[in-house]
């Protein structure tokens, strides 16, 4: 049984499973170390640049005392993104760069018709030269003009089941979701099946469609990279037989 596999057996196995899916541009790895140990794989990577700039409101535990609670009055201020992209030329062009924005209370005054143009100004001050992905925390902004706005921008939505975002599976079934030439998945764990579900159709939707897919696991959880493995075994076999999506949403 997987259980009983030593540490050491279960990265190698799970290192094996990672190259496999690699030759179809599905990549696996955990959220808390890079995607890849590039002394043994050649991965993409992804960064998830920490910065005020993703911030509307900041939250009452932020380390600043004098602002905590306070409206920033620079989220999603270009001018203030430029220290972290002063290393673009460091950069390699197969990295992606995922903006994860702070969730926004439904309290604020601040709408969709407000916070999506300010979103197109930041992405189109953004060097044309490098890949970014926007990682949203409020559902009620996950319409028709958000994904058409990233679309036409090719910058990829982040899909994520946390703070109350709808599940991996409803997000993959949203229309232009995964429209970008490339797809983010972070996992927060594998206990939910509508998550696997939700995995198993991005991962069928990507490898049809040739598109390349970064999924990012969580191994904060026991058993985290052990349950990371079951899965992946999981998914050797044939995509379509494990995917009962179709006929799901065919009634």
């Amino acid at each position: 049984m997987i259980d009983q596999r030593s540490t050491k057996e279960g990265r190698e196995t799970l290192r094996l499973y990672m190259q496999a899916w690699a030759r179809h541009r599905i990549y696996f790895g955990f959220t808390s170390i890079p995607l890849h140990d590039k002394a043994r794989l050649d991965f993409p990577v992804t960064l998830f640049p920490q910065s005020d700039v993703l911030i509307y409101r900041f939250p009452h535990n932020y380390q600043d005392k004098m602002k905590r609670g306070f409206r920033n009055d620079n989220f999603l201020h270009h001018s203030m993104f430029t220290d972290y992209l002063g290393q673009a030329k460091q950069i390699d062009p197969t990295t992606i760069i995922a903006l994860c924005l702070h969730p926004i209370y439904r309290t604020e005054e601040l709408s969709l018709d407000v916070f999506l143009p300010r979103l197109c100004r930041f992405l189109d001050d953004l060097p044309q030269s490098l890949r970014f992905a926007v990682a949203l925390h409020n559902r009620e902004f996950l319409l028709p003009d958000y994904f058409a706005a990233l679309q036409e921008r090719n910058v990829i939505h982040v899909l994520h089941h946390t703070f109350g975002m709808p599940s991996l599976l409803e997000q993959a079934m949203t229309p232009h979701a995964l429209s970008a030439d490339c797809s983010i998945m972070m996992v927060k764990d594998l206990a939910e099946p509508e998550t696997v579900l939700g995995i198993i159709e991005t991962i069928r939707h990507c490898v049809a469609e040739r598109k390349e897919l970064r999924l990012y696991f969580s191994d904060q959880e026991p058993g985290g990279a052990m349950a990371l493995i079951q899965f992946m075994e999981l998914m050797n076999t044939d995509l379509s037989k494990l995917s009962p999506v179709k006929q799901r949403y065919a009634a």
